[in-house]
């Protein structure tokens, strides 16, 4: 399995450009102001929580259409304060990967506490999984980006893996493949209304 292997998929056709600035502000504040997110070097990744069964924006977000989920998916999240966990990091030097024990725990339970996070042995993890961590890993290491997050109850089909970035005011989809030695980059609104199917946004958390 070649490792590394970039596809790099950009929007061609003549369309109006799509305004995040909403979103990407409401994310960026939220983010900076989190007391809970250790200060050091690490690149960590969010998980956005807002479309979580339990949470306000949810009740809304199940009743509508896919279609009315694609159009509104980072709208929504604007008009709300955002809930941010932080699962895991990557020390974009050492290509090491961190990760707090408690998962989202705190989430579930409630509980605001700094994150500890603890530098894990990949070599223990399902081959697949470390496969697909690596490229991430490889693509962060290659690539500028400012913020990479995920959004629970958002995910790819077939194992593969979804995560979204913020670079330069936009956003775009990055998805990796099950085997981990594709990963593609699609702007944000190509890869919702041309790219993902509708068991993406089908789903409840």
């Amino acid at each position: 399995m070649q490792k590394g292997l970039f596809l790099y998929i950009f929007w061609c056709f003549c369309v109006l450009p799509t305004n995040y600035t909403g979103f990407v502000k409401s994310f960026t504040n939220t983010y900076n102001r989190d007391w809970r997110r250790p200060t050091d070097t690490l690149v960590y990744v969010v998980d956005i929580k807002d479309y979580v069964s339990m949470s306000k924006t949810s009740r809304r977000w199940q009743k509508m259409s896919v279609d009315e989920k694609k159009r509104q998916l980072f709208k929504l999240l604007e008009k709300r304060t955002l809930i941010l966990e932080y699962i895991f990091a990557v020390d974009l030097v050492t290509g090491n990967v961190y990760e707090d024990p408690r998962g989202d725990l705190d989430f579930f339970q409630h509980k605001k506490r700094k994150r500890q996070l603890h530098k894990q042995d990949m070599s223990l993890w399902d081959p697949s999984v470390a496969e697909k961590m690596h490229s991430l890993i490889n693509y962060l290491q290659l690539n500028k980006i400012e913020y990479i997050f995920q959004i629970s109850g958002i995910f790819e089909t077939d194992k593969k893996d979804l995560y979204w970035i913020i670079r330069d005011q936009d956003i775009y989809a990055i998805v990796i493949s099950a085997t981990g030695d594709e990963i593609a980059e699609y702007p944000a609104e190509y890869y919702i209304n041309s790219v993902a199917e509708n068991a993406v946004f089908e789903r409840n958390y």
